[in-house]
């Protein structure tokens, strides 16, 4: 869809939010969210999807749009690793 520019990374990241975020919300899914760093992420895939169509070797993944369950930890960020008791802990 990006590569074929049928939708752009940052239109796919907006209803890709939405989607995760309203129904990440009414079950309870959320512990941290990167929307804005996503939607930057994705203005910089757009931005330079010239340059990677020149390349030989092509993702066909490239601009995609993931979520990470939270037992994948970041330093600075949320996680309950699936367990509510862990939710603010240090």
């Amino acid at each position: 869809m990006i590569i074929k520019k049928e939708v752009s990374c940052v239109e796919l990241i907006i209803i890709f939010g939405e989607i995760a975020l309203s129904e990440g919300f009414k079950m309870n899914l959320i512990t941290d969210c990167y929307i804005k760093e996503a939607y930057m992420k994705a203005k910089e895939k757009d931005k330079n999807l010239e340059e990677y169509l020149k390349r030989e070797n092509r993702s066909i993944f490239y601009g995609l749009a993931i979520s990470i369950k939270d037992n994948v930890i970041k330093k600075g960020s949320d996680s309950t690793l699936g367990c509510a008791s862990y939710v603010n802990n240090e």
